[in-house]
């Protein structure tokens, strides 16, 4: 985390601490869980569960509300003024995301594999589907089809050039 405005500070997390990042929307939790829905950054040692260092809310990205995380505070990030005030909300003019660091590499990879392999099992389900219902056509068309008058125009249209029945 870091603040960028007449001068530049980097907030490093802090050894030991794990509540570094929160997302909940009303669409995964279909807002019945209670809690705040939207992107907080930080955690704290209090016990008020909606209190994050910055926080944006779902439902309105226009602003962020966010608090001092002086020491003590924030167990998360280190001690430092994110915010010129304490609370504070502010204008959101736009907000980037550098980098994410997520522990446990090998996890990532393994998610990664999982939906490869999920795509390649759907790929086969479909390829699979396709070769069922193009041998249901030709099994269709060879066993009435042809017999039926659904191509009788064929005949007609070969007669009017000046060809010959092929019916």
């Amino acid at each position: 985390m870091f603040k960028f405005d007449s001068s530049f500070n980097v907030y490093l997390s802090t050894p030991g601490s794990s509540n570094h990042f929160y997302l909940n929307s009303k669409s995964r939790s279909k807002n019945l869980d209670n809690l705040p829905h939207g992107v907080g950054f930080g955690g704290y040692i209090s016990p008020n569960a909606d209190s994050f260092r910055i926080f944006i809310s779902e439902s309105d990205f226009s602003t962020a509300t966010g608090t001092s995380g002086g020491s003590g505070y924030c167990s998360s990030f280190a001690a430092g003024s994110i915010l010129p005030s304490f609370p504070s909300t502010f204008p959101l003019c736009s907000a980037e995301v550098y980098r994410i660091l997520v522990l446990g590499i090998s996890e990532i990879d393994v998610g990664m594999e999982g939906v490869q392999k999920e795509r390649e099992r759907k790929g086969i389900a479909v390829n699979k589907a396709r070769k069922v219902d193009r041998a249901q056509f030709l099994d269709d068309f060879r066993n009435g089809m042809m017999d039926s008058k659904a191509f009788a125009h064929v005949g007609q249209v070969d007669r009017g050039r000046g060809g010959e029945d092929v019916s």
